[in-house]
């Protein structure tokens, strides 16, 4: 059976990886050799790097006009991963002119690589997005290269696990290789039935330090509920160290979780997965939301962070305009970029922990209510004037403050001395055993985590519980409640039930929340 095979290859920078098809014309012209289709000046290049390839491979080059397009036209194409496949495409044509037999199949062939002068093969670093555009337009076969075997290995056995049809893995270290693919030579590869998800593990739990019990409960309602949490504090809290618990009790990543992450990852500098994205106070607002220009897109902070959590360091330090740029992802998961190359929207769904100070000299503001819960802490004098007091807390604006769930109070000296550190250790694995089960009965009783709920799944809840405004109102006796407000009491109420054990929202757990939360949780900062 002769089989026709189509290459195609991924050449955009767009959020949805797409192929694009290579197709080669060899007219009986004078030798020449052209790329069309809206090419990029690197894929241009692709024409020198093509023939000295061949050359070093000992693979004869056609001796006749050879016209490469690169389909469809109007799509501007860039980056220098079609080299492997407008190779391919030419051999391939050159096979099927000196075959004169009937073409009784055809195949989709897919190719990612940049080819260097001696033939070798370099990776383009985009194996994941690869197989998910092969995988979406029902490709017979991809080809990387060499080098890139344990990350395509890894990520076709984590698409396979998910129910994906794989096609046909190929990976060659040159063009020389490709003859074998042809002949049936070389064996595809076969993805894992069980492969390890490429992720960092979590913090090690000798190094940390005993907390207490109210920290412990309200970290771990925020890690099993994936509430958005700001630690608030004067300077030698613990907050750092806290997130540090965060770290150590936060679940494992889902598997759809941490392609996601990957694939983002792959559309800017190529690195880790690590779902714990640190950022500085000195960040700017590009840095966060990425930049969209000439139509290719480069994630930033927020889009990296997806599927996992965004640590902000200092939030107070925070610009103005970096701290609001936080209002449409913490309240639709979703990044708008409009520029005048286009609109893109971005995926951008994380779990927020931020820490700040409650002054700019890391002291107790005198008119901030002690929490019950620090009654008995030693807190810093604040030597702050009023006006500086007032304008530092005043940064944070309330409608950041409203997308936060969770706003705790902390105080240096609660509990850090008082268990060995192997008794520490014992909690620390006990709690985060807690947390995935708090985690797996939400998920069983709600089909989603209260904070990935819509505001209408909330809204249902808050109609059929009328109850939880009664603690509401007791909390903010002389506020008006927004919808946003309730619904955020409302996704606390659902963790704090599910944290006591039970599969629905009742009373102890309703107590609960007020107790926990009741510190900051429902009045903003600046109040």
């Amino acid at each position: 059976m002769s089989i026709k095979r189509k290459f195609c290859a991924l050449l955009t920078t767009e959020w949805e990886p797409e192929l694009q098809t290579v197709e080669v014309a060899m007219p009986f012209q004078l030798p020449q050799f052209q790329i069309i289709g809206l090419a990029g000046p690197e894929v241009a290049e692709a024409r020198e790097r093509i023939r000295a390839a061949f050359e070093e491979s000992e693979l004869e080059f056609p001796k006749r006009k050879v016209v490469v397009n690169l389909a469809p036209a109007r799509i501007r194409k860039q980056g220098t991963g079609a080299d492997l496949a407008i190779a391919l495409a030419i051999l391939e044509r050159s096979l099927q002119q000196q075959d004169a037999g009937a073409w009784v199949a055809e195949e989709v062939w897919v190719a990612s690589g940049e080819l260097g002068l001696d033939g070798g093969l370099r990776p383009m670093n985009q194996p994941l997005r690869t197989l998910q555009a092969a995988i979406r337009h029902q490709a017979d076969a991809v080809v990387f290269p060499e080098a890139e075997r344990e990350k395509v290995a890894t990520y076709a056995s984590l698409l396979a696990c998910q129910g994906s049809r794989i096609p046909k893995i190929f990976l060659i270290r040159s063009l020389k290789d490709a003859d074998l693919i042809f002949q049936g030579q070389l064996p595809p590869l076969k993805p894992d039935d069980s492969p390890d998800l490429p992720e960092t593990r979590s913090k090690d739990p000798s190094q940390l330090l005993e907390i207490s019990w109210m920290d412990r409960t309200a970290v771990g309602i925020a890690c099993a509920g994936r509430h958005h949490v700001l630690l608030l504090g004067p300077r030698g809290a613990g907050k750092t160290h806290l997130l540090d618990w965060i770290r150590f009790l936060r679940p494992p990543s889902a598997t759809e979780d941490v392609l996601e992450r990957a694939s983002i990852e792959e559309m800017g500098t190529p690195g880790s997965v690590d779902p714990f994205v640190y950022v500085s106070p000195t960040v700017r607002p590009s840095a966060l939301i990425g930049s969209f220009q000439s139509g290719k897109w480069t994630p930033g902070a927020l889009s990296r962070a997806n599927r996992g959590v965004l640590v902000a360091d200092e939030f107070a330090e925070w610009s103005r305009d970096s701290r609001e740029t936080l209002r449409e992802p913490l309240e639709n998961g979703m990044i708008s970029l409009t520029r005048t190359g286009g609109h893109l929207r971005i995926p951008s769904r994380f779990q927020w922990l931020g820490t700040s100070n409650l002054c700019p000299c890391g002291g107790w503001p005198i008119e901030i209510q002690v929490p019950d819960h620090l009654k008995s802490a030693k807190l810093p004098t604040c030597y702050c004037p009023k006006t500086s007091r007032d304008s530092y807390r005043q940064r944070i604006s309330g409608p950041v403050i409203d997308r936060i769930d969770i706003l705790w109070f902390m105080a240096a000296g609660l509990g850090k001395n008082s268990e060995k550190s192997h008794e520490s250790e014992k909690r620390a694995h006990a709690l985060a055993a807690q947390v995935r089960d708090c985690r797996a009965r939400l998920i069983r009783s709600y089909s989603k985590l209260p904070s990935e709920m819509s505001p209408k799944e909330i809204q249902s809840w808050v109609e059929a519980h009328p109850e939880i405004f009664q603690f509401e109102e007791e909390t903010n006796e002389t506020e008006t409640l927004s919808f946003r407000r309730r619904h955020k009491w409302a996704r606390l109420t659902l963790s704090a039930s599910a944290w006591l054990g039970s599969d629905r929202p009742h009373r102890t757990g309703f107590e609960l929340a007020k107790t926990l939360f009741s510190a900051g949780v429902a009045s903003p900062v600046n109040d």
